[in-house]
């Protein structure tokens, strides 16, 4: 191996030792600051020495075709060092700081979606809710108009028809005391409905006659 590619080598390695660095900031500062749970930490740490293994193989193969040699494991610690004593501290303010301005960006898009869509959707949906309960309270109350005007006019319709009626009236109690009602009695919740039925017949027949 040439002199030329050993320099180039420790270089490179030199790097890469402070890109560990920067990628292990970046990582311990987001954790930090967004609080990941404890079980995430052990998997992140490994998941970022993988990373950093298969990068510094891939440069050490790219810069003397994987050869491995004491300098490299130097280059790597003496660029760690250097970033460490240098440049950890300040980059670690960097990324809190940006961190807060992404998060400053995403806080104000949210504010203008939820005041050009958000609140406007709102808004429509009350509207919409509101217009259909009032006319249903309109449609209800025509209907109540309607019937009332109708109501003298349907007696009058019904009046000549009263014997017949009372005729089919008397059947029907005969038939529901002979038959039907010894059977509705053996099933508890058909009597029920008999009671609510009887009542229902009886203020149909009270208003249609009154």
């Amino acid at each position: 191996m040439s002199l030329e590619i050993q320099w180039l080598t420790i270089a490179v390695m030199l790097l890469a030792g402070a890109g560990m660095g920067v990628l292990f900031d970046s990582y311990r500062v987001i954790s930090d600051h967004f609080k990941f749970p404890r079980w995430s930490l052990s998997v992140l740490d490994m998941l970022y020495w993988i990373t950093c293994a298969i990068t510094v193989f891939r440069l050490l193969y790219v810069s003397n075709y994987g050869e491995v040699r004491g300098y490299v494991f130097i280059g790597l610690a003496i660029g760690v060092l250097v970033y460490g004593l240098l440049i950890s501290s300040i980059y670690s303010k960097l990324v809190v700081k940006l961190i807060l301005f992404v998060k400053s960006i995403i806080h104000v898009i949210m504010k203008v979606i939820d005041y050009i869509i958000v609140k406007p959707l709102t808004l429509l949906y009350k509207i919409v809710i509101y217009c259909i309960k009032f006319g249903t309270k309109i449609t209800i109350r025509l209907v109540q108009i309607v019937l009332q005007l109708l109501l003298p006019i349907i007696k009058v319709i019904l009046w000549p028809l009263k014997p017949i009626n009372n005729i089919i009236v008397k059947y029907m109690k005969q038939y529901w005391t002979s038959w039907l009602y010894p059977l509705l009695k053996k099933w508890t919740w058909l009597v029920k409905a008999k009671h609510s039925l009887v009542r229902w017949f009886n203020l149909v027949k009270k208003w249609l006659y009154s």
